[in-house]
């Protein structure tokens, strides 16, 4: 079976490495994203993972996803491996909050 690639502008596309992300495990508190490291970014999305309020929860988590894709449109072309894997892995966990909000009673 041939393997599909994507072309931009006859330019072979880079794998995305965002389209398949790698299970986010660790605690609610989200401690997997590089310990010892800390970004811009992480605390609206560890302000989003410990709210309770679903009404504050679905702000916060609007906050957090307005970061993380704001850093990814900065710097999306030097972008160093563990924050381009810690990048994946939070917008993996925005997907799983936003699921949690639409369930909670508003």
């Amino acid at each position: 079976m041939a393997e599909q690639t994507d072309f931009i502008g006859g330019i072979e596309a880079p794998p995305n490495p965002c389209e398949t992300p790698s299970p986010v495990v660790g605690g609610a508190s989200g401690e997997r994203f590089m310990p010892g490291t800390s970004y811009t970014w992480q605390s609206p999305l560890q302000e989003a993972i410990h709210e309770h309020n679903p009404d504050e929860m679905r702000a916060k988590i609007r906050q957090a996803e307005v970061a993380i894709i704001g850093r990814i449109m900065a710097v999306s072309y030097r972008l160093d491996y563990l924050e381009e894997e810690a990048l994946c892995e939070a917008l993996a966990r925005i997907r799983l909050l936003k699921g949690q909000a639409r369930r909670a009673p508003k």
